[in-house]
């Protein structure tokens, strides 16, 4: 048996976007649109998982792997936000919504986690 996080309790809704790309940490803009997290606004609401034009599918739950930033994030509830370069860091003030973190490699810069 291997491990396996893939597909647990995901959850997707379809959003405008001016300039969507997979993989992409989005945040609520307006009505029915979402932007890229940058370091002004890095608190994320999902993860772009696909793009079609103008829309973009978000995942707002499940398991989602992306880059991180700074000191790896510790294994269980850690808050994480938007690092401006398209990845994650964990938020030093700690106002950030807590995401479950399932592991973190140091080597690959690569963090899995539970939106």
């Amino acid at each position: 048996m291997a491990i396996y996080f893939d597909g647990f309790d995901d959850k997707m809704l379809s959003f405008y976007s001016e300039s969507g790309r997979v993989g992409m940490l989005a945040y609520p803009v307006a009505n029915k649109y979402v932007k890229e997290c940058d370091s002004k606004s890095p608190n994320f609401m999902g993860f772009v998982r696909n793009v079609q034009g103008n829309l973009v599918g978000v995942q707002l739950g499940g398991y989602v792997e992306c880059k991180f930033t700074g000191i790896a994030p510790t294994p269980g509830y850690c808050g994480l936000i938007a690092d401006g370069s398209g990845g994650v860091k964990v938020d030093e003030e700690k106002a950030a919504i807590k995401r479950l973190v399932l592991w973190a490699d140091a080597t690959t810069g690569m963090v899995g986690f539970i939106l």
